[in-house]
């Protein structure tokens, strides 16, 4: 598995996303291959606390926390059912907290797992995401951006297996989301590349 630093810019930010319409049975699919993958990239074997926003975040949860049989979940109360079907040993480690309206990410957790929330939202929804995360995530947390990442400014081209269609959102090089955390208030870590979809970690600053 390639790991690659963020602290300098690693290629031009800006490319369309290819729109894609894949079945429901297919969609499942991919969501489970996802989850998988992102399981085995993100290391939160010290982490106590674990959450988990963005698309499927309730599969995500819970395939995360069947490879970290020491970990809880925390969830509001819209993710937290995804543990109970997809892996029903897990529901009992998953602590509902009730959601204002307004929070993007429950508190309390120690790693925070976001999939696909920024390629949903242009660059200034996506600044403001981010920095709704920031209220969110303490100092001693961090924060993994899982998303389907460009390869460069002038190709149409996503490094990700699966791209699903999206509306005003677009996909972002792993140096345009770095510049997006650090506006936000964020320390952009490791980029770790995958076919399947790639992580960005992300300390608060």
């Amino acid at each position: 598995m390639a790991i690659h630093s963020l602290a300098a810019p690693l290629l031009p930010p800006r490319v369309a996303l290819r729109r894609t319409r894949l079945p429901p049975e297919a969609g499942a699919a991919r969501a489970r291959i996802e989850a998988e993958t992102i399981a085995r990239l993100a290391d939160v074997s010290d982490c106590r606390v674990i959450a988990a926003a963005g698309e499927d975040a309730g599969l995500v949860l819970a395939t995360l926390l069947a490879r970290n049989p020491h970990a809880a979940g925390v969830a509001f109360h819209d993710v937290a059912d995804g543990p109970a079907r997809a892996f029903p040993a897990v529901a009992g480690r998953v602590r509902v907290r009730p959601h204002d309206g307004a929070a993007v990410l429950p508190r309390g957790a120690d790693a925070y797992l976001v999939k696909r929330a920024l390629a949903m939202r242009d660059d200034d929804a996506a600044a403001a995401f981010l920095a709704a995360c920031r209220g969110a995530v303490a100092r001693h947390a961090r924060l993994l951006i899982a998303e389907s990442t460009a390869l460069r400014d002038d190709l149409d081209v996503v490094v990700s297996w699966f791209a699903p269609p999206q509306s005003a959102g677009r996909a972002r090089s792993a140096a345009a989301i770095a510049a997006l955390l650090r506006e936000a208030g964020f320390v952009p870590g490791r980029f770790l590349p995958h076919p399947a979809i790639a992580i960005i970690e992300a300390m608060p600053g």
